[in-house]
């Protein structure tokens, strides 16, 4: 069973992931799989997440947020479409676990960020807390939204999200906010962010 194998089913190639039967997937194994190995090749996240999708859930319009948690590390290989089709309230349930996820891609932070809106309201009515809770799904607001972020909030990002922000996207922070950035906010931008202005 693959969710015996733990871990070592992210060292199988895109290829083998391919040929895994319809039921290799439940939530069970999903549960084991999604909390262990290295899942930071985005096509093989896909693969698995995908899989999932299809096979146990039967389509993203029956996704729960229960099952975004069972994924693990797997739920930052969901594709922009599936996101785009699950529920509002996957996200409202699961948004702490999806803020924390290293592994999403510009287009993916975009998909999640219509449903953080969704779930938390206009982004100048977010508390601290939501700040967090959101985490690295900042990126992917609008610049509109963005540019409604005041100090106190543009403080509360983290580190870690604003590493996570590509030039493109931390280049949608307008001067007023770049100059509200912390001594410790500002110590981990990379050259690429800076060199975006």
């Amino acid at each position: 069973e693959v969710g015996q194998l733990g871990g070592i089913v992210a060292c199988l190639t895109k290829a083998q992931l391919e040929t895994l039967p319809a039921d290799a997937l439940d939530f069970d194994a999903m549960a084991t799989v999604g909390a262990y190995g290295d899942w930071s090749e985005a096509e093989k996240s896909i693969v698995i997440a995908s899989h999932y999708i299809k096979n146990e859930v039967n389509g993203a319009a029956n996704m729960t947020s229960g099952h975004i948690l069972n994924m693990g590390h797997i739920a930052g290989g969901l594709t922009s479409a599936d996101i785009d089709a699950f529920p509002k309230e996957v996200y409202c349930g699961s948004a702490s676990h999806i803020g924390q996820l290293h592994n999403m891609e510009e287009t993916q932070q975009v998909s999640w960020a219509v449903h953080a809106k969704a779930c938390k309201g206009a982004v100048d009515t977010w508390t601290a807390q939501d700040i967090k809770v959101v985490g690295h799904v900042i990126g992917g607001l609008e610049e509109t939204d963005l540019h409604l972020m005041s100090q106190a909030q543009i403080q509360e990002i983290s580190t870690s999200s604003l590493l996570l922000m590509t030039p493109k996207q931390f280049a949608k922070l307008s001067v007023t906010q770049l100059g509200h950035l912390s001594a410790e906010q500002t110590r981990w931008l990379t050259q690429e962010q800076i060199n975006s202005l």
